[in-house]
């Protein structure tokens, strides 16, 4: 199914965008909308659509003084030209230059709806069609826009007499093509043309005259029918890549925040969950005698455990703090008493070692082997006293602090 999209700019700042479908060999409108000229969002939107504009024009004849800064394009036959304001064809294709296939006149529908829309449509026809206070007549010499004249509407019977000027000027062009003998008369009811040809009418968009040139810019795109300001833009043959790039950025940012919203709704119902099945386990506790019993059991018996297992943990320590005692005792040092008790908030054992020594110097020797040991903390002499019956034994008393094994 092929698709079409032009484009026109309207008075107010807007673009007339139209999409036409062909289904069956007929052409069908589809879309018809209107956007602001710098409607950055509208210009994305496109995407990989490729479209048509159709500018405002005027038709000239032979060439133009180069004082006047006019965009042309030449027709096909004669030396007619179409022409545009710059300024104005430079804003609107600049504003459509990611998407642009072709800047043409926006008096191409004058050519192309005949040619898309009449059945049978010969090759060589006039067009008339009324905008605002004017009748625009097309001359279209096969297939290809010639030019356009414009008269005014003030009297739909002088139009007759300008079709028989136009036809005497014509012969006077010697363009040696013979001046078409078919007569479109596009949206109009009320014009009286006998005599100058076979007249045929047209209905289509009436009381749209925008969207009619936006679909008739619509259709230029395979036979040249209309003379061009602009071919296609390089920004234009990237349009396929640059729609992926904005599909998929696009839906990586809603694939994050998708994430990011199942994981909050996930972690706020699986809390739910969680403080539910506390209370309904709180509940059942506190409502079933022989459980509450039966926890308490295993508390008293994980306090007595804990009770039996602590001297056990130290059963690796004590060996080798009593072998450091045995290796490393000085010779005239003897050992009466051991004594032990757990330290708070920590994993070692206060120990004190007492006993006699027949020199003072052997005691310190001891104090400095302990302090030397991996095994021991804080070794200190915390008495040192000779014995008052025998005045040559020393007696004293070292505190220390042995590690757990574990």
């Amino acid at each position: 199914m092929q698709k079409l999209y032009g484009i026109i700019p309207a008075n107010d700042g807007t673009f007339v965008q139209i999409s036409l479908i062909q289904e069956q060999k007929k052409w069908i409108v589809s879309q018809v909308k209107r956007w602001e000229l710098h409607n950055n969002l509208q210009n994305i939107l496109l995407l990989n659509k490729g479209v048509r504009l159709g500018v405002e024009s005027k038709w000239l004849h032979k060439d133009v003084p180069d004082y006047i800064e006019l965009k042309t394009a030449q027709a096909h036959i004669g030396d007619f030209r179409a022409s545009t304001s710059s300024a104005q064809f430079k804003i609107f294709s600049d504003a459509l230059v990611n998407n642009l296939l072709g800047v043409y006149p926006d008096d191409a529908y004058l050519c192309t709806i005949p040619l898309y829309i009449a059945q049978s449509a010969d090759n060589s026809f006039i067009t008339i069609s009324k905008e605002g206070d004017s009748y625009k007549v097309a001359i279209i010499i096969e297939r290809k826009l010639v030019v356009v004249f414009s008269t005014p509407v003030s009297d739909s019977r002088q139009l007759k007499g300008f079709l028989a000027r136009v036809r005497l000027y014509w012969q006077n062009l010697n363009l040696n093509e013979q001046f078409p003998k078919v007569i479109y008369l596009l949206n109009i009811k009320d014009v009286i043309l006998e005599g100058l040809g076979e007249i045929r009418t047209i209905a289509f968009l009436e009381n749209d005259i925008l969207a009619i040139k936006a679909a008739g810019v619509a259709f230029c795109n395979n036979e040249k029918e209309v003379p061009c300001f602009k071919d296609c833009t390089e920004a234009s043959r990237l349009r396929n890549i640059r729609a992926f790039a904005y599909i998929f950025s696009a839906a990586t940012v809603l694939a994050a925040i998708l994430l990011f919203a199942i994981t909050g709704i996930l972690n706020v119902y699986y809390t739910y969950r969680i403080d539910k099945c506390k209370n309904e386990y709180n509940n059942i506790i506190n409502q079933n005698k022989d459980i509450r019993e039966l926890l308490k059991t295993g508390s008293n018996l994980a306090e007595k455990l804990s009770r039996i297992e602590s001297p056990g943990s130290y059963e690796s320590s004590w060996a080798r703090f009593l072998h450091l005692i045995g290796s490393e005792r000085p010779q005239g040092l003897f050992i009466e008493k051991l004594g032990s008790e757990p330290m708070k908030n920590s994993s070692e054992i206060k120990i004190a070692i007492m006993g006699w020594s027949i020199k003072e110097i052997a005691v310190t020797e001891l104090l400095k082997k302990l302090n030397g040991s991996p095994l021991i903390n804080n070794s200190t002499l915390a008495n040192l006293e000779r014995d008052d019956k025998t005045k040559n034994i020393y007696k004293f008393k070292i505190l220390c602090q042995m590690k757990s094994a574990k």
